[in-house]
């Protein structure tokens, strides 16, 4: 109801299908406007008009955008897999699933993602071509999801110097297969590519893996890495690499890495350009039998600086967590100045024994400062070889006082153990003191008595422990222990039944210091209803030597479940109430499908009912035609809920399915995969 406006240079982005709509409005200038709805409709296509909206004045909206479906990929693509940039395509936009199809660009643009779709086997491929530029800097891919087996995600194939800047943005990529790349920059020369990734996941499988690599032949400073705010994890059965770099600038920040391998390379990077503080903020954890997790050789930048970077391993063998050699200046944890923005400490953790090998090597003149360094065998600054180590922080000693509760008037011990951070029992004198009164002093690593308690108030527990081992320091703990009366302790055995038949229900009871208890009764809940009798009372099963029972009739209805057996013990006079819980399994009838319509004959257009009959755990069904699963038309796979043992659909026939026979397969999604066929006939 708004008429005779004007809407210039004005920028939308929505996550409607529409960016503007016109409600019986007329006579409105729209022109000159960036107008984005969900990756999908942009530009002109971005505003709606009703019926009663008309002599709208549209011009110059942008973007506009190219819908790449597996449908549409022979009219955007070439018979090469070459995008074609169709004239008046600003923005190509992953609008479905994509299967078995490579995308090759060859100039500038922007692909992002309209929704949650991947492609499936394909790789994303940048090109030159003779006698064409690239007219614009800038490749951005934004939240485009991969999944290939056998080929990387991205591979930068660029044969000409030209600057591009290669920004890929979110998405997640996965990449499983034998001596591969996720993402891929190798060239004999320099092409000054710039490829920058952030907020992206990727996932890697196979033998001989590598996350990223760039490796050119020359070393040139303007082809760069530029990684941040990454999740990258790599499981592979023989080397796996996070990041290879050789020839060219980097930096990678903000990330976390997990890598589990027999071999296992975080950053290997040679006669690169390492400047400054370019590895920070990283969160790392490996899992390896031979790890060399970051090695930096033939350094041409200046000052390069490894800063807070959280760093986890777990090996067999001696690990090399930084190896550096020929790069001068080099700063680990503090760096070159006293100011706190350059107070940097790593964290360190390796669950290894190193011997003689450090865990920081550093060749040259290096600075490795106020880090938390920490192996099985060796710590602090023991555990570097470089010219310049200090403060690197030793173990410490932590006092576990036990246990958490005490029982009343029962003879507790309470015991004390010094462990240091180096997962070593630690050796010096232990103080116990108990309500501030001192009750107990003894030497070792571990050091217990005997304590009654006679009401049921907390009880303080204060341990003062002094060592005369210089690598571990003095230590005081506090625990504030609660005073209860002793529960009992039920155990029970799942149990497993048929419909239909009777099982015994057991419980074992015993008192907190693991003796019989010979008192009290037990109740029986299934499911939280408590078994009675034949005359409907709750039946009490006495305890005799510490064990109680009853027959249980289980019901024909129960086949196929899992059900909650309780067991409350009563209490007695030196035993509190309390109960446990095991599991009733009744076993499954035997699994099937079948139609329970008769075979369907229909043409397109007609909308058309699919039902099955289904026993077993099953809890939905998925119907293909032909092998292809039927979707809704959101392009989402229908599934239709098993409910009393029927499910069913209604399917609309496309208008694109030509008259013949088909095989409609059915499949139950349970434990067991099941299927059943029959004839869908479409006529004329």
């Amino acid at each position: 109801n708004s008429n005779n406006n004007l809407i210039d240079t004005q920028k939308a982005f929505t996550t409607n299908i529409y960016s503007v709509e016109l409600i019986n409005s007329s006579n409105n200038n729209i022109t000159n406007n960036n107008f984005n709805a969900s990756n999908i409709n942009g530009g002109d296509a971005a505003i709606k008009m009703d019926e009663n909206s008309v002599d709208n004045y549209l011009n110059n909206n942008t973007p506009n955008f190219g819908l790449l479906t597996d449908d549409t990929y022979s009219v955007l693509f070439d018979e090469n897999g070459v995008y074609k940039f169709p004239a008046g395509v600003d923005i190509l936009t992953l609008a479905g699933d994509l299967y078995n199809k490579d995308l090759i660009f060859t100039n500038n643009l922007t692909f992002v993602n309209g929704g949650d779709y991947t492609i499936y086997n394909g790789t994303i491929i940048l090109n030159d071509v003779e006698g064409r530029n690239y007219t614009d800097r800038f490749v951005n891919i934004k939240n485009i999801n991969v999944d290939n087996k056998g080929k990387p995600a991205l591979i930068d194939n660029l044969t000409i110097y030209r600057q591009r800047n290669v920004q890929v943005t979110g998405g997640q990529y996965f990449v499983e297969g034998d001596g591969i790349s996720a993402f891929e920059s190798v060239s004999d020369i320099s092409l000054y590519t710039i490829l920058d990734v952030s907020n992206v996941t990727v996932l890697m499988g196979g033998n001989d893996v590598t996350a990223f690599k760039m490796i050119r032949d020359v070393y040139s400073r303007n082809d760069y890495l530029y990684i941040r705010d990454c999740n990258i994890s790599i499981i592979s059965d023989g080397k796996g690499t996070a990041f290879e770099v050789v020839n060219t600038n980097l930096d990678m920040l903000r990330s976390n890495i997990v890598q589990v391998s027999d071999e296992v390379v975080t950053l290997y990077a040679k006669d690169v350009y390492a400047n400054g503080q370019f590895f920070m903020n990283n969160n790392i954890t490996v899992l390896g039998e031979n790890i060399a997790l970051i090695t930096l050789k033939d350094n041409h930048g200046s000052n390069p600086s490894f800063g807070n970077n959280t760093i986890r391993v777990t090996s067999e063998n001696p690990v090399s967590v930084f190896n550096v050699t020929n790069a001068s200046n080099t700063y680990i944890g503090q760096g070159q100045s006293t100011s706190s923005y350059y107070y940097t400490p790593n964290t360190i953790m390796v669950d290894a024994e190193n011997g003689e090998v450090p865990l920081i090597y550093v060749d040259a003149k290096g600075y490795v400062r106020n880090n938390y360094i920490l192996a099985s065998d060796v710590f602090g600054d023991a555990a570097v070889s470089a010219q310049t180590v200090s403060n690197n922080t030793p173990y410490v000693t932590n006092i576990i006082i036990a246990p958490d509760v005490l029982y009343k008037g029962g003879d507790n011990v309470i015991t004390a153990n010094a462990v240091g951070s180096d997962k070593k029992a630690v050796e010096g004198t232990f103080t116990f003191y108990v309500n501030g009164e001192e009750a107990y002093t003894a030497d070792g690593t571990t050091a217990s008595f005997t304590y009654k308690p006679t009401t049921t108030a907390d009880v303080e527990v204060t341990v003062e422990f002094t060592t005369d081992l210089l690598n571990y320091a003095d230590n005081v703990n506090t625990s504030i222990i609660s005073v209860v009366v002793g529960d009992a302790v039920i155990t029970m055995d799942d149990f497993t039944a048929n419909a239909g038949e009777t099982v015994t229900l057991t419980a074992n009871v015993k008192d907190v210091f693991g003796d019989a208890v010979t008192s009290g009764k037990v109740t029986f809940k299934v499911n939280g209803k408590t078994v009675k009798d034949a005359n409907g009372k709750v039946i009490y099963a006495k305890v005799i030597d510490g064990v109680a029972s009853v027959e249980y009739a289980v019901p024909e209805d129960f086949a196929g479940q899992n059900f909650t057996v309780t067991a409350v013990y009563t209490g007695s006079a030196n035993v509190a109430k309390t109960q446990n819980t095991s599991t009733l399994t009744v076993n499954n009838p035997e699994a099937s499908i079948e139609f329970e319509n008769e075979p369907v004959t229909a043409s397109v257009g007609q909308t058309v009912t699919f039902t099955v009959k289904v026993t077993g755990d099953a809890t939905k069904v998925v119907f293909k035609v032909n092998g292809k699963s039927l979707k809704d038309a959101n392009g989402k796979v229908i599934y239709a809920q098993v409910v009393d043992g029927i499910a069913t659909i209604e399917y609309t026939i496309p208008e694109n399915m030509k008259a013949k026979d088909y095989t409609l397969t059915a499949v139950a999604m349970g434990s067991e995969r099941l299927t059943t066929e029959q004839t869908l006939t479409i006529s004329e």
